[in-house]
């Protein structure tokens, strides 16, 4: 299947997720197949535990009848039921982890790849922090469900429904006995299903905003090589620590109170059922097995029930959850035209043009009719003073902002009537710190990249880069080892695999922000003489503090 029909697909059944309900949740196509497995295996574990009971009637029968080699085969029957149920909750147990696992990369990837298509003053305006600790939140409240709520309470309904049926089977009058006290259980958990879903939503709350300011302060820390709390940063922690734990205790309580409540009328039924059972039993109107079955049962239909009234009020936290991430998918961005008929070229062909531009910082001016061309395939270096603007003025061609007037254009189209998702996977990136996660050469160079590269391309980039022995050199080669951060290797070899790594995306237009900055004089002239020989057909616009010795490419200005 050709690549952009497979991601294609893709996008239709991660669409799929996203319509179905909470409960239709795991059984959508792209999660379908583990789901009917655990609901298979939950079923069956079911089933098991709601015969056991019978098996230990006929064991205890037995005994008491003095038939110890039927007594022992029950026994049998017995153990194997017992190590069946061990069995299917292990399986259980992997295959939930194989769903969490899918549905966890199908909800974050969908969701954080539209966060980047929104403005960005959406995440600004709601504290970046706590926003992505509130989807992550959210995330795992909902994938709790689907196992507890979603699969898990089929079987839970099905060990209510075959555990009273068979105590209507073995005692008629315990089974009707039950049913009121049932019925005071629901009316429990209907009593304190708000109070403890108010109380559970303040504490998501609380967590994702005190996360949110100690990323504040520890960022901002970092950055002045301090940790000397100020007094309001350390108020305000200290303020919302005690808020939390006030709610928590809070929370605590009210599950305390909810239990036992919930826990009063199994006493009542069993104690009651217990006497009658002893009283026949000593009168000989009934057997030792039949009363224990029946109490064995009731605690089959106890438990279930317990736990759909536990589900009523974890569903209505997760189903709030739900609901915020499909409000957040349904959230327009800024500069997405909505009735754009125009089709997505797949090159950014042309000259790109900025042509009276201009930006403000608040009340600052940052940038002030700004004239540039620069034509295809060519190479433009960007100098000027600290603050003048050139950072943003990349920023303005991602569009991580808007410009307040004027216009940027390639191939003499306004690059804000592309597809925000559609324009960026056209421009290639490299900043002053390239990302490098802990994994193989091979990995790192392919990362984000949505093409199937061959090492043959890969080691054909990197020549172009003169960068081949820097790979070569290296136990492994491809396969050789970068450690967090990229640590293991130096500033230049790094900047030179990031460039590789842009490189292999084949990309249009590339983006460099002071890449060299941290090298010393000698090494940004050998890198500037290298990014002389790449253009071709890319276009490059390389922000940089000094100029080439050498060079015959267009320098732009912004002093």
């Amino acid at each position: 299947m050709p690549e952009q029909d497979r991601t294609t697909t893709d996008s239709q059944r991660n669409a799929a997720v996203w319509r179905a309900s909470l409960f239709g949740l795991p059984f959508t196509a792209r999660v379908r197949r583990p789901s009917c497995v655990l609901l298979a295996l939950t079923l069956g574990a079911s089933l098991l535990q709601c015969l056991s009971p019978l098996w230990q009637r006929q064991l205890l029968d037995m005994v008491n009848s003095r038939q110890t080699r039927l007594a022992l085969i029950a026994l049998a029957v017995v153990a194997a039921m017992q190590l069946a149920v061990f069995a299917i909750s292990m399986a259980e147990r992997w295959l939930y982890g194989v769903l969490r696992v899918r549905l966890t990369q199908i909800m974050k990837q969908d969701v954080f790849r539209h966060l980047l298509q929104l403005p960005e003053d959406f995440l600004r305006s709601r504290g970046a922090g706590y926003f992505f600790n509130r989807v992550q939140a959210d995330i795992s409240e909902v994938l709790v469900f689907v196992y507890y709520g979603a699969i898990g309470l089929w079987g839970t309904a099905l060990s209510l429904c075959l555990s009273l049926f068979l105590l209507w089977r073995l005692e008629w009058r315990c089974a009707v006995l039950v049913l009121p006290f049932l019925l005071l259980q629901v009316v429990v958990c209907l009593c304190f299903r708000q109070r403890q879903y108010r109380l559970s939503k303040q504490i998501q709350e609380n967590v994702a905003t005190e996360r949110y300011v100690m990323q504040d302060f520890l960022s901002q820390h970092s950055m002045l090589k301090t940790h000397v709390a100020s007094q309001e940063a350390g108020s305000r922690i200290e303020d919302g620590q005690k808020h939390w734990g006030d709610l928590v205790q809070t929370r605590l309580k009210n599950e305390n109170w909810f239990r036992l409540w919930l826990q009063l009328p199994i006493w009542l039924c069993r104690g009651v059922v217990a006497v009658i059972g002893i009283c026949l039993v000593s009168r000989g109107q009934d057997t030792l097995g039949n009363v224990w079955a029946i109490l064995l049962l009731l605690s089959q239909v106890f438990a279930p029930a317990r736990m759909i009234s536990d589900l009523f009020v974890r569903g209505q936290a997760s189903r709030a959850a739900w609901t915020r991430l499909k409000q957040l998918l349904l959230e327009a961005t800024e500069d997405e035209p909505r009735n754009c008929q125009e089709p997505v070229p797949d090159r950014l062909q042309g000259d790109v043009v900025l042509s009276a531009l201009r930006f403000n910082f608040g009340d600052r001016e940052l940038l002030k009719d700004v004239n540039l061309r620069v034509p295809q395939g060519t190479l433009c270096f960007i100098v000027g003073k600290n603050g003048s603007g050139k950072s943003t003025l990349l920023s303005l061609l991602l569009r991580l902002y808007s410009p307040l007037s004027g216009s940027i254009t390639i191939g003499g189209r306004a690059v804000k009537d592309f597809p925000l998702a559609a324009y960026r996977s056209r421009i290639g990136y490299v900043g002053q710190q390239p990302s490098f996660l802990c994994g193989t050469v091979r990995d790192n160079l392919l990362l984000g990249n949505p093409r199937k590269c061959s090492d043959e391309e890969i080691w054909t980039v990197l020549r172009r880069l003169d960068s081949e022995t820097v790979v070569s050199q290296r136990p492994g080669a491809l396969s050789a080892t970068v450690a967090e951060g990229g640590s293991n290797f130096s500033g230049g070899e790094k900047l030179r695999l990031a460039l590789a790594r842009e490189l292999l995306r084949d990309t249009d237009v590339l983006l460099l922000d002071e890449p060299a900055a941290a090298l010393d004089p000698q090494s940004r002239q050998v890198f500037y003489r290298l990014l002389q020989k790449l253009p071709g057909s890319l276009t490059v616009l390389a922000v940089v503090h000094d100029l080439p010795e050498e060079t015959n490419c267009q320098v732009f200005s912004l002093d």
